[in-house]
């Protein structure tokens, strides 16, 4: 479950980059050597190109520990009530501030008359199920993925200057200058050239 919750949220970075960089997804993406091949690269140009922000870089980063955790503990069955998990999972910010919303509607006189005591109740109770490690993590994961669907995958055609004409217009300019200043030098009259005549 835990390594197909984070696989998946791999695999939905790895698409959003297919379909963004088409020109270039061989390069990129064409096998574990190239530049975006691992999650880990994925999340940081997710990051840079401002496709997340910083709650699901920090929370993708944290999944992606676990998860490679996870990966490596052949000599020893690693669980979700181990420190290390309990104390990642505890810091993933994006199911706290879902739960931390629940808290709103208890603290609120306001928002809590327009609920009965059922569903108040109803309210506590779902944030106590989702105080787990391996719940923050599912949720988590789940919060992620939507958020994940939302990037837009088009970019737009690169509309920059076109260094080829930037770069010939300066050789054309230089070289013209050049050619007025040669001018104006052997134009011009020497002084003793006309001592020379009298």
């Amino acid at each position: 479950m835990r390594s197909t919750r984070s696989a998946l949220l791999d695999a939905k970075l790895e698409s959003i980059f297919r379909q963004s960089l088409k020109s270039y997804e061989k390069e990129l993406l064409g096998n574990f050597s190239s530049p975006l091949s691992t999650f880990s690269a994925r999340i940081v140009l997710a990051r840079a190109l401002n496709w997340i922000d910083d709650a699901a870089y920090h929370d993708l980063n944290k999944i992606r520990s676990i998860r490679n955790d996870f990966a490596h503990s052949f000599d020893h069955e690693l669980s979700f009530d181990d420190q290390s998990i309990l104390d990642r999972c505890s810091n993933l910010k994006i199911v706290q501030a879902y739960l931390d919303g629940f808290d709103q509607i208890k603290n609120s006189p306001q928002k809590a008359l327009q609920f009965s005591l059922a569903v108040v109740n109803g309210f506590k109770k779902l944030k106590e199920n989702y105080q787990s490690a391996r719940k923050r993590y599912e949720m988590t994961t789940f919060f992620i993925s939507q958020y994940l669907d939302d990037i837009p995958t088009e970019i737009p055609e690169y509309s920059g200057s076109n260094i080829l004409e930037e770069v010939h217009s300066l050789s054309a300019d230089m070289i013209s200058k050049m050619s007025v200043s040669i001018s104006i030098h052997v134009v011009q009259p020497e002084e003793n050239a006309t001592s020379i005549v009298e």
